[in-house]
């Protein structure tokens, strides 16, 4: 429901040409398929390979998905595509053009939530996920705080999808091998 509501949104927003795809892993049913139908929709078929395992965080299983997503859009996305990875959650309120225009200049485009560094986010503050991170990285962040983007929006061209992929698999396992 969330999926065709985003895609409905966007659709009745739209001021340039738009190819919506969704990446599912069962074929939408009931009124949802009608709404993405009406809306032009591509599904894809998407196998949910990146689920985790016994014990790992059980929420925002979105965010793990489009680890999924992004795999398969390696096989179809072009390079001069602007591509937005976007939760399903979200409508759209506004023409997406300056959106389009900002990602079509290159570099990962992503959706700043403003939280304060010490609240707890999937149970870790943001001082905590950038030690996190540097374990993870290996690499000295300096006392700097990363942003938090949550997963709600990504944007970048077709040309940028296969190194974002590499690297959030790269960091996929090792945080597994963390868990582990």
């Amino acid at each position: 429901t969330c999926i065709a509501a985003n895609a409905a949104t966007m659709r009745h927003v739209a001021d340039t040409p738009l190819e919506v795809v969704v990446c599912a892993g069962t074929e939408p049913a009931g009124a949802a398929a009608r709404v993405l139908a009406d809306a032009d929709v591509t599904i894809r078929d998407v196998p949910f390979h990146h689920r985790p395992p016994e014990g790992f965080y059980h929420r925002y299983l979105g965010c793990l998905y489009l680890l999924d997503a992004l795999d398969d859009a390696r096989r179809w996305v072009r390079p001069d595509d602007v591509v937005m990875f976007v939760d399903p959650d979200v409508v759209w309120g506004a023409p997406y053009t300056p959106l389009v225009a900002e990602i079509a200049r290159g570099g990962i485009v992503a959706y700043e939530l403003v939280v304060d560094e010490d609240l707890p986010l999937c149970d870790l503050t943001r001082r905590q996920q950038a030690a996190l991170l540097e374990e993870l990285t290996g690499e000295d962040l300096g006392g700097v705080v990363p942003k938090h983007f949550g997963g709600e929006f990504y944007g970048m061209l077709g040309a940028e999808v296969p190194a974002f992929a590499d690297q959030v698999e790269a960091l996929w396992q090792v945080a597994l091998d963390r868990h582990r």
